[in-house]
């Protein structure tokens, strides 16, 4: 679990699992996660998970 005091309890985080069964996304998002990406790994979808957490602000265009 994230705990709320910590410095960086707003940094998102994306969890990397080989779990793909039902209901593996609530348990995760359940624990503090923001997000997770299932293996294998696809270059494109960790592409885009990363840029749907950063600032616009960070993004290149």
């Amino acid at each position: 679990m994230r705990r709320p005091d910590c410095i960086n309890s707003t940094t998102p985080i994306i969890a990397l699992t080989a779990d793909a069964v039902s209901g593996v996304r609530e348990r995760l998002i359940e624990c503090g996660m923001n997000d997770y990406i299932v293996k294998p790994i696809d270059i494109n979808v960790i592409c885009g998970m990363i840029k749907k957490y950063l600032p616009e602000s960070k993004l290149r265009t």
